[in-house]
């Protein structure tokens, strides 16, 4: 999918220099070279991009593709974190979420994500 393209290009800096958000290039270039060079398809975390990057959430929500798009067209040249969310803290911070996901850091930094950010929860350091 278009999804898993922008995916395969923003885990790997080079082609994001390469085919910016050209997902037609990127799935040649998987067919073609990367497969047979062992490269990963999706090593980027769209989630923790976007709960690493507070001022995203403001601007693209919850929306892991425009997450996807802006980390290729401007986060990583500007050198924007993608997994500076403390999960664990989130967790540690808030009983009812902890209770819910346990020690499930996926599950919390989604929730921060599409409510957590919203509802103004907090993070321990």
């Amino acid at each position: 999918t278009e999804f898993e393209a922008l995916n395969y290009i923003a885990s790997h800096g080079d082609l994001i220099t390469a085919f910016g958000t050209n997902s037609s290039a990127a799935e040649d270039h998987y067919n073609d070279f990367g497969e047979a060079e062992g490269r990963a398809l999706d090593t980027f975390d769209e989630w923790g991009y976007l709960a690493s990057n507070s001022n995203l959430l403001t601007t693209i929500g919850a929306d892991t593709t425009a997450a996807v798009q802006h980390y290729i067209t401007s986060g990583f040249t500007s050198g924007l974190t993608t997994n500076s969310f403390n999960a664990a803290g989130y967790l540690t911070s808030n009983a009812d979420l902890s209770n819910a996901f346990g020690n499930d850091q996926d599950l919390a930094t989604r929730h921060y994500v599409r409510h957590g950010f919203n509802e103004g929860r907090t993070i321990v350091a």
